[in-house]
């Protein structure tokens, strides 16, 4: 284990419980970094125990999130480390036996990024982060089909390349470990969970929390939702016929949302998609125009509400649709 780092993040922790763990990781692995992600003033005297030790500390001045963290812990790592091979990313609420075993299998898989899962079926598991998970894990998988368990899992391995390949990942909070999972389908790197011990004292700022849900809405920006209904909602307004308002909005806004994943997300696959594409807008038009038409006239409801509602539907559907079956199938050149 002597080529690998593990990488702690940590806020305002319970000093025992961190101080029994790194005791134990010690053991086994020669270099471990504590990112103190703006911890009160009344932890400086523990975190200069810590590096008195052997432990390493980057100190962020202020909370940054748990994302910009992390990322700053890469760069300290890589910077100074040239040789390491891979990081694992861990939470002091980690036990030292999943943290080794997460390495263990980096180690084995080093063309792969690992992830420790945990159990929110579980009988033990609160009911807030059972909820709360089951609506983060739902919604990404959902926006990107990306199939995982534990979409917010700090406990990570990743090889020096992959760390180098994620350098630039956005995110600063939650947002970061969801946009690493996306990262991996541009990059066509598999995934692979194991089981670990559950455990729900992450902690978690309102500021991570902010990221992730940001990240969440601008996935749904990004599929031009909002552009059709704009441009729907200006066309209504100036007396055009229901259905060619939405043929309209629909060509001028698929046309944007396809350009922009194209380019930002897709750009490595054949443009051969595009017919496939396309074929989906037609169907799409076709159901939002003629029901948006059927029931905005026999219910006497305005169009715009009835097309929101509509859209709202096929936006799910669609997403399915296009993250599995136009793009996901879909070799690069």
């Amino acid at each position: 284990m002597k080529d690998l780092f593990i990488l702690i993040r940590v806020s305002n922790p319970e000093v025992e419980k961190l101080e029994d763990l790194i005791t134990e990781l010690k053991k086994t692995f020669p270099h471990i970094l504590i990112v103190n992600d703006g911890s009160d003033k009344r932890y400086n005297e523990f975190f200069s125990s810590l590096e008195e030790s052997g432990v390493e500390v980057f100190n962020n001045y202020l909370t940054l999130g748990i994302g910009r963290s992390i990322k700053n812990g890469f760069n300290y790592i890589i910077s100074n480390y040239s040789n390491i091979k891979g990081v694992v990313t861990a939470s002091p609420n980690n036990t030292y036996r999943d943290i080794h075993t997460c390495a263990s299998m980096l180690l084995k898989n080093k063309d792969k990024l690992i992830i420790g899962k945990r159990d929110f079926n579980s009988s033990n598991t609160p009911k807030s982060y059972k909820t709360n998970n089951k609506i983060i894990n739902g919604l990404f998988s959902l926006l990107t089909s990306i199939k995982v368990n534990d979409s917010t899992s700090l406990l990570r391995g990743f090889s020096k390349d992959t760390i180098i390949k994620y350098f630039n990942t956005k995110g600063e909070g939650l947002d970061y470990l969801s946009n690493t999972l996306i990262k991996t389908r541009e990059e066509e790197l598999e995934i692979i969970e194991f089981d670990i011990d559950s455990s729900f004292n992450d902690n978690y700022t309102i500021k991570d929390m902010y990221y992730l849900y940001k990240s969440f809405f601008k996935c749904i920006y990004s599929s031009s939702f909002v552009i059709d209904l704009i441009i729907f909602t200006i066309l209504i307004l100036f007396k055009l016929n229901i259905v060619l308002s939405v043929l309209f909005a629909r060509v001028i806004s698929s046309f944007y949302n396809y350009k922009k994943v194209l380019n930002k997300v897709f750009k490595k696959y054949p443009k051969t998609i595009i017919k496939r594409y396309y074929i989906l807008v037609i169907f799409e038009t076709i159901i939002s125009s003629l029901l948006t038409y059927i029931i905005s006239t026999l219910l006497s409801i305005n169009p715009v509400l009835v097309k929101i509602n509509i859209d709202i539907i096929l936006l799910i559907i669609s997403f399915y649709i296009k993250n599995s079956l136009i793009f996901g199938g879909v070799n690069e050149k």
